[in-house]
């Protein structure tokens, strides 16, 4: 189905005047908050979809880490970067399947969390008593010597890197991987993705061409560093310079996707890549045309992110709107000693 007919200018303009109010006189913050948690995250009143409404991206992950799990030796030490309540994670892992959890969280609340998902898994246990930490502190914190001793049987960074430095964060867990172990690192492609096209058409429409150049070779040189290719900028050269073994590295692009039942509400979603913050002092509050440059980009050049309309009747999603928004996973495994 043709999906240009939701596009009419006046259409264009109602949405506009929507997501604008619905976002007016809003901290950065709260406006991040309602773009995540007010459309993204959003669940089904019918219980037809098994996560959320507003995407697919866990559901398109799981059978990606559930592989992954199911080459864990029994027993084996996994740390969770990053890790959020354990709602991705725990549902990828088969009840057969035996492990041993570090969890490594900022949130103190999200950790408890996924301590309970954690006790009323039978197979799992937790290796050490987590700390809600940043990623980014591990490496200085003894704890994470403690709990990482005998080595990483498999580390997970699941929509994680936007928060840490990810040269940093793969350093510290790199030498603690057993050989063998793999680090799995799974980020949104925003280069292909609606938050990417929405940023850099706020920063263009605004005259910031600097900035915006400067955000598009950012996402190149996140996609450079996890990447298979070798030379500067890539994960192997970074890890290869102490000393270590060079990695082995695979990619996989999962196309993953966000919905909305009205433009403003897939707009809204568009301010997820750090948009809400870019530019913005600390409490004040945000420049409220944010919320819709993602609808400049429906407008101009919709091709771009895979705009589209659901018409399946038979998909719980029927009448949503759709964008683009890919992943990819990028697993770095530590060679078998010779």
């Amino acid at each position: 189905m043709n999906s240009n007919h939701q596009l009419h200018p006046d259409r264009i303009a109602h949405a506009d005047r929507l997501v604008r109010l619905a976002f007016r006189g809003l901290t950065p913050q709260d406006a991040y908050d309602l773009a995540f948690y007010g459309h993204l995250l959003t669940t089904d009143p019918a219980g037809r979809l098994p996560t959320f409404r507003g995407t697919n991206q866990r559901d398109t992950i799981r059978p990606v880490l559930q592989r992954h799990f199911r080459e864990l030796r029994s027993d084996g030490l996994v740390v969770d970067l990053a890790a959020g309540d354990g709602s991705t994670v725990l549902p990828a892992i088969d009840a057969d399947i035996r492990a041993r959890f570090v969890i490594v969280d900022p949130s103190a609340e999200a950790v408890a969390d996924y301590l309970l998902a954690i006790d009323d898994a039978p197979n799992l246990e937790l290796a050490e008593l987590p700390l809600a930490i940043d990623a980014g502190e591990v490496s200085t914190h003894p704890f994470w010597g403690a709990a990482t001793e005998g080595g990483i049987d498999l580390a997970l960074c699941v929509h994680g890197i936007y928060f840490m430095d990810p040269a940093a964060m793969l350093q510290t867990v790199y030498e603690r991987l057993r050989p063998g172990g793999t680090a799995v690192v799974v980020y949104a492609d925003e280069g292909r993705g609606v938050t990417g096209a929405a940023t850099e058409h706020h920063l263009r429409q605004v005259g910031k061409n600097e900035a915006a150049d400067a955000f598009v070779a950012g996402l190149t040189a996140r996609n450079r560093l996890f990447s298979a290719a070798t030379g500067a900028g890539t994960v192997t050269d970074l890890l290869s310079r102490s000393g270590e073994p060079a990695p082995d590295v695979t990619v996989e692009f999962v196309e993953s996707s966000v919905f909305a039942p009205s433009l403003e509400g897939l707009s809204a979603i568009g301010l997820i890549s750090g948009l809400a913050y870019h530019g913005q002092a600390p409490g004040e509050t945000m420049d409220e045309s944010k919320a819709a440059a993602l609808l400049g980009v429906l407008a101009r050049e919709p091709e771009r992110v895979g705009f589209t309309t659901v018409v399946d009747p038979g998909d719980p999603r029927c009448g949503f709107f759709k964008a683009a928004q890919p992943q990819r996973v990028v697993a770095i495994r530590r060679p078998l000693e010779a």
